[in-house]
């Protein structure tokens, strides 16, 4: 039997649609650049300013020449001047050697205590030292080799001058990425400055790597973005009519942004937020994943798990701030505390669809594995689209446990953070409190530890069980030998109780925590947490 062609008016239809997806497209590119482009205006003006109004502040770069800021504003005139004239550029004007010395190729080893970690690296494209993966760095098509050194960075001096230099750098970058041609020089440069800036944050430990650098990262990924559009709309605009390939090309940039915000330091009105949300539906579409493929996930999410609560610990309801202040904080008590977010959108609107549909396209970073304390454990970067259907709604049967866990979310996904209010409880520390998100499917565990700061835990989407030893039961919870995990207990528990014969004297409360539920923790309250169903958590800390 003969299959029959598709109706004509089913053709023009479907080409229609394709073309109003294309214009639409090329409207979120021209809003895209012109967010980049003012964002960057606005900080080479306060660079500018800044340069004028300050003392001069002398250091030295490591080629052994001086520099002040009055130093670094006649090079950066100097250097618009060549521009001007049409010199190759910002980096081969100033060194076009050897990209690292000896000393460096050995320190940027990498170094898996950083929140990326080789594997995490390897996973995501991102190259290692040796060049093992393969994969190509994905901020720039085909990346020139990088010309980019420390002797191009002054270095003893004070951190703002520094990082005065580098937006400044960035903001010249930026400058002279015209249309409707995108000059190599510039793509050379953000690529280099990239490439070059991964590696210091991939050093040593995280809490050690300056500011400076996250800093250099920011500003880099912000040029890389800028790239990225300009070359997108010159293919919009050439009258290419592949779809697939521009979609792929607003999920580069999606994922350009996310690794921005990830590993950059923050700023005031960063652009990367509003870029990646813009393009979130387009690059969605370039996975071809329809809605049709999707799992049902709109039902309510009940307790799959069991738990049994043998110490109920105290709930209230509301209870005033001083109440709450002096029975709780102040006397180190841990409560549950109903009806105190029963206004958030988040209780009604975080579902795995509204999730999926919101931030699909956007990259997390996700922990693989039972327990962060196991040696199989590692992190792995994910589109949450990805994620969501490989460890939530789709998992594999015997496949590992992935969490989204203590990840700020909610300040990568503003439209995320609109969906709730931050406790009043929380305002009654010395220091604005700090969100994060915790996302997983049934079975995640977070092993007993304490942290150090105040910590209210609030349940959005589905059950969770948890136990609480105060500080004073330490001694009988296993507390682990490694310096590094000395707040987490080795102890398994919820495993046989011959393993742990202590941790049967420690005394504790436990409870559910259902959806809408919140539960204060102290400070240095151990407290051991398994996810029953789906979950959706957000902890905020405080001091």
């Amino acid at each position: 039997m003969c299959s029959l062609p598709k109706p004509a008016n089913t053709v023009v239809k479907n080409r229609d649609a394709e073309v109003d997806i294309l214009q639409k497209l090329a409207k979120l590119v021209r809003k895209g650049l012109d967010l980049v482009r003012r964002r960057v205006s606005e900080e080479a003006e306060e660079v500018l300013r800044s340069t004028r109004t300050k003392e001069p502040v002398e250091g030295k770069n490591r080629a052994g020449e001086t520099t002040t800021q009055a130093t670094l504003q006649e090079r950066a005139k100097r250097e618009r001047e060549i521009e001007a004239r049409g010199d190759q550029g910002l980096i081969k004007r100033i060194r076009d050697d050897e990209a690292y010395t000896d000393e460096e190729d050995e320190a940027s080893s990498g170094n898996d205590l950083s929140p990326t970690g080789r594997s995490f690296r390897e996973e995501n494209g991102f190259t290692d030292d040796e060049g093992t993966t393969g994969k190509s760095r994905p901020y720039i098509s085909s990346p020139p080799s990088s010309h980019f050194t420390e002797d191009m960075l002054p270095v003893g001096v004070e951190e703002e001058v520094v990082g005065g230099w580098v937006r400044g750098t960035i903001a010249r970058l930026l400058s002279f990425v015209g249309f409707p041609s995108t000059p190599r020089e510039a793509a050379v440069s953000a690529n280099a400055l990239l490439d070059y800036t991964w590696q210091k944050l991939n050093t040593g430990h995280w809490q050690d790597v300056p500011k400076t650098w996250r800093l250099v990262f920011t500003w880099g990924s912000i040029a890389a973005v800028h790239i990225l559009l300009a070359d997108l709309q010159l293919s919009l605009s050439g009258g290419v009519n592949a779809p697939h390939t521009h979609f792929s090309s607003a999920a580069e940039i999606v994922r350009a942004c996310d690794r921005g915000l990830l590993m950059g330091a923050p700023i005031g009105d960063n652009p990367l937020h509003e870029v990646a949300s813009l393009f979130n539906l387009h690059a969605r579409l370039s996975s071809g994943t329809s809605m049709a493929d999707l799992p049902l996930e709109g039902l309510p999410v009940t307790q799959q798990d069991k738990a049994t609560v043998h110490y109920p610990l105290p709930s209230e309801h509301c209870p005033p701030l001083d109440r709450f202040l002096l029975n709780y904080m102040n006397k180190v008590v841990p409560v549950k505390l109903l009806g105190i977010v029963d206004h958030w959108p988040a209780l009604k609107k975080w579902r795995i669809p509204y999730l999926r549909e919101l931030a699909g396209a956007r990259t997390v970073p996700v922990e693989v594995g039972a327990r962060y304390t196991d040696s199989t454990w590692s992190q792995t970067l994910l589109s949450l689209e990805d994620y969501l259907t490989r460890f939530v709604s789709q998992p594999a049967a015997g496949a590992a446990t992935g969490y989204l866990a203590q990840h700020q979310l909610l300040d990568q996904i503003p439209e995320l953070r609109d969906d709730l209010l931050v406790p009043d409880y929380c305002h009654l520390g010395e220091e604005e409190p700090r969100l994060h998100a915790w996302l997983g499917p049934r079975g995640t565990v977070s092993p007993l530890h304490h942290d150090p700061d105040h910590n209210i835990l609030v349940q959005v989407l589905g059950y969770k069980y948890i136990r609480l030893y105060a500080e004073d039961q330490s001694l009988l919870l296993y507390p682990h030998p490694d310096p590094l995990l000395s707040n987490t207990s080795q102890a398994e528990i919820e495993g046989p109780q011959a393993d742990w014969p202590l941790l049967q004297q420690a005394q504790y409360h436990d409870l559910i925590l259902a959806p809408g539920e919140s539960l204060y923790i102290p400070p240095r309250y151990w407290h051991y947490v398994r996810s029953l169903s789906t979950s959706f958590s957000v902890s905020f800390w405080w001091r």
